[in-house]
């Protein structure tokens, strides 16, 4: 199986952070499983991919092989969740030096209405519903999630909040003048992923 980049670093975080006898086990057992996971889903559009393959399929493994060698629910669900918001961080601040560019944070709305219409699309297994927004604001509602549909599929909804929270890490502190707002997801039982980066004079107050 070629090396996946999101499982070699759970990996690393499992043999630093887990104290099971059978951390190594799991960690094999968990390339078994998403060599499974691929193989089964070869056929997948090269949109969905990029979201399954790279970052779905190794922590829906991970969190199954923790499951099969009796690491509670709960616990793997914080380890995961840690994991994948501590792996979100330096992304979190290449943006935030990014935007050290005089004035690019303004742009910073419509750059997420375009990265959200061409990463997140229904090729890819998404559906948004946009705001009729000013310059100063991308506002929207995710109808449909690929992250929670392929947990759900494979009976792992537990984790799916867990990616959610690498949106609050990425977008939430990328400037002053930047404001992320949400009030929930689908895969935290809201009816819809809500979605807002606006422009604001007035600084927000920092987590």
């Amino acid at each position: 199986m070629k090396k996946n980049k999101t499982y070699t670093y759970l990996s690393k975080r499992l043999n630093h952070h887990c104290s099971s006898p059978d951390i190594q086990q799991i960690i094999v057992d968990g390339e078994h499983i998403l060599d499974q996971l691929q193989k089964e889903n070869k056929d997948e559009p090269k949109a969905v991919k990029v979201h399954t393959f790279e970052k779905i399929y190794p922590v829906i493994a991970c969190y199954q092989a923790m499951l099969k060698h009796g690491i509670s629910k709960e616990k793997s669900v914080a380890f995961l969740d840690r994991a994948l918001s501590d792996q979100a961080i330096p992304q979190a601040k290449m943006i935030q030096i990014g935007m050290k560019i005089p004035f690019l944070y303004k742009t910073m709305p419509a750059m997420f209405h375009w990265m959200t219409v061409h990463n997140f699309g229904e090729d890819a297994g998404f559906h948004a519903n946009f705001y009729d927004t000013d310059s100063t604001m991308c506002k929207f509602d995710m109808t449909e999630c690929l992250y929670y549909k392929t947990c759900k599929r494979y009976h792992c909804e537990d984790i799916a909040p867990c990616f959610c929270h690498v949106d609050d890490v990425t977008n939430g502190n990328m400037h002053p003048y930047l404001h992320w707002h949400r009030i929930g997801t689908i895969a935290e039982g809201y009816p819809v992923c809500d979605f807002q980066i606006k422009v604001d004079k007035q600084k927000r107050n920092k987590a």
